[in-house]
């Protein structure tokens, strides 16, 4: 029941992201879906268990699967951002001063019928 919810909310916000233009607030995601400013509120609010609804929605669709991971150099230069550091450069292929972002993304196999 909580993941269903929980994937009519992000729909909506979805929704939302793909049809507003500039700055997105509460009540304008009202106007372009039928929910009240409270229903975004709350639901921003709450905590919620994304690596488990990231594996319900896998386990769902997906029959055979990999977990890719792909880590990401940001050049930065500052004294007070967060997380900022020495990280390896794969385009310049040396240590430089910066940002080091990941990201995880599931990826479907497709099941190829074997050829005849």
């Amino acid at each position: 029941m909580i993941i269903s919810n929980f994937k009519d909310f992000i729909n909506n916000v979805f929704i939302c992201f793909l049809c507003i233009k500039g700055e997105l607030n509460f009540l304008q995601m009202k106007r372009y879906v039928e929910k009240c400013e409270q229903y975004f509120r709350i639901h921003f609010e709450n905590r919620f268990d994304f690596q488990g609804f990231n594996l319900a929605m896998s386990k769902e669709r997906l029959k055979e699967c990999i977990i890719a991971f792909d880590p990401s150099f940001i050049k930065k230069s500052g004294k007070k951002t967060c997380g900022l550091g020495y990280y390896r450069s794969g385009c310049v292929g040396k240590v430089k001063r910066g940002l080091e972002i990941c990201g995880f993304a599931v990826v479907d196999i497709p099941i190829i019928p074997p050829f005849i």
